[in-house]
């Protein structure tokens, strides 16, 4: 028992010989930490910790290393955020680059970040200006501008009513044109042709035209097909087809006795009768001799030699020409309705006869009944 005591006390006398960390100096780029005191060892690694500094920490943007001698390895036991790292919420604006106040250690928005335009409140009859709105506010004058609502438009004009609250600028986009008045002085001038309504109203659309602010003439109007203008109301208004146009033969329907003319052109006449836009057919002529031609309602004309033709014509259209040369062969009920063609060698000519019953003899025989020429056969 007693040499192990005597044992312990040497080891112990022996361990209080070696050098500890009590005693050692850190190193540049090293400090002191007291919860090492009393360790054995000779080294910056056994007695100190590393700072900052002597890691070589390097702080992000908007981060600055406080106390470059403190214990650390990294970005985060070394740095601390500054008002340059802070993203201000609008209508809160940073501040400018270079400003004293963007190296502050905070990120309070009350310490980091300042007022804008958008926070500054605008006279009347003034907005902000919009490239301004996350500058800095310095005062009304530098934040705001006049509105379209402080324009005075010029005569014939209006302000533009979505336009009112907006910055006027050069006050192009505040006004837009107005329908003209009768005068015709002030505000849309009508095109040629167009008369104005007179009462300067709003135009629903931009720019204004004719067809929003005036009213046609018969010089601009459109006649429907089958009218043409007529020229002596050029200047008349309104506009209408009873104003404006005239009825052309195009639409006319011919009477009994007419027919539609043949010259095309004709339809393009201003008419309203069939005396103009017609011409009569042989049906309304009265022969001075003989009788009308067969379709003479199909047959434009006016005279004997194209409207008549000899009265027999009518008589011989009626009847039946004989297969057999002459007449004979033929019974009473037949005889009657039938002609034959002879050659009659005086005139060497071919004519067509009658055939006649001859009771007496009953037989069928030719008559003195000749067809004449000109029929319409």
């Amino acid at each position: 028992m007693l040499v192990m005591k005597l044992a312990l006390l040497a080891a112990a006398a022996a361990l209080k010989q070696k050098p500890s960390c009590d005693g050692w100096r850190c190193s540049p780029g090293f400090v002191r930490n007291e919860a090492y005191h009393g360790n054995a060892g000779t080294s910056d690694e056994q007695c100190c910790d590393i700072t900052c500094s002597g890691a070589k920490v390097t702080c992000p943007a908007g981060h600055v290393m406080k106390d470059p001698h403190k214990p650390g390895v990294n970005a985060t036991e070394c740095c601390s955020a500054t008002c340059a790292s802070v993203a201000c919420a609008y209508p809160k604006t940073s501040w400018p680059k270079g400003s004293p106040h963007l190296s502050k250690v905070s990120t309070d928005p009350l310490d980091c970040c300042q007022d804008s335009c958008a926070a500054i409140s605008c006279p009347t009859k003034s907005a902000h200006l919009p490239a301004k709105l996350s500058s800095p506010a310095t005062s009304p004058a530098d934040c705001c501008a006049p509105t379209c609502e402080s324009v005075s438009c010029p005569n014939g004009f209006e302000h533009v009513k979505d336009k009112l609250s907006e910055v006027a600028g050069d006050g192009q986009k505040c006004c837009q044109q107005k329908c003209g008045d009768l005068s015709g002085e002030h505000g849309f001038q009508c095109s040629q042709g167009w008369k104005p309504l007179g009462d300067a109203r709003s135009c629903v659309t931009q720019p204004c035209n004719d067809m929003q602010c005036c009213m046609k003439t018969c010089q601009v109007y459109a006649c429907p097909e089958s009218y043409v203008s007529n020229p002596a109301h050029a200047s008349a208004w309104p506009a209408d087809d009873d104003t404006c146009c005239q009825k052309t033969c195009q639409i006319h329907q011919c009477g009994a006795g007419y027919v539609p003319g043949s010259n095309f052109q004709r339809n393009h006449t201003v008419g309203e009768a069939s005396s103009v836009c017609c011409d009569k057919t042989c049906s309304l002529h009265q022969c001075s001799k003989g009788a009308l031609v067969p379709g003479a309602g199909n047959i434009t004309g006016g005279s004997d030699d194209v409207c008549c033709e000899p009265s027999l014509c009518a008589l011989f259209r009626n009847l039946t020409k004989s297969k057999n040369t002459g007449c004979n062969f033929q019974d009473e009920g037949s005889c009657h309705g039938m002609y034959t063609s002879v050659n009659n060698t005086k005139l060497n000519k071919t004519e067509d006869l009658r055939c006649t019953w001859e009771a007496s003899l009953g037989l069928c025989r030719l008559g003195n009944t000749k067809k004449p020429e000109g029929c319409r056969d």
